[in-house]
């Protein structure tokens, strides 16, 4: 298929790896008012994709876009994936969620308001990194 591309002759598909970035449940962002408060209670993660999964082993943070609008998203399993709207909608397609293409938002926020958010990096040298910017 890669001659119905308007440009880009000779691009494959690019496989990506999803790193589930644990939330703690008693995360300041879940308070009332918070970022997450609407998904207080529930297994919350921010998703990164990642070409190079070996390298999460050093992992000191993980950066968002300040400015970039964010959601929580409930996924098949019941967790629930922090990440864009776009992420989400490429995840529906990969039966990640409850049908072809849909996604169910269950908050909306930008980048600035999870500033500061612990997680719990899989296999990273630190038990906890934190949500930092990206400028």
């Amino acid at each position: 298929m890669d001659h119905d591309r308007s440009d880009g002759e000779g691009v494959g598909i690019q496989t990506y790896t999803l790193i589930k970035l644990r939330v703690p449940a008693d995360a300041p962002h879940f308070a009332e008012g918070g970022a997450l408060s609407p998904v207080a209670g529930r297994d919350v993660f921010l998703v990164a994709a990642t070409l190079r999964p070996e390298t999460m082993y050093g992992q000191t943070n993980c950066f968002v876009l300040p400015t970039g609008t964010y959601g929580a998203f409930e996924m098949a399993s019941g967790d629930v994936f922090v990440c864009t709207e776009r992420s989400a909608k490429i995840m529906s397609y990969q039966e990640m969620s409850e049908g072809w293409g849909v996604v169910k938002k269950l908050a909306e926020f930008k980048g600035q308001e999870i500033m500061g958010v612990p997680l719990q990096a899989p296999n990273a040298k630190y038990p906890i990194v934190y949500v930092d910017s990206h400028t």
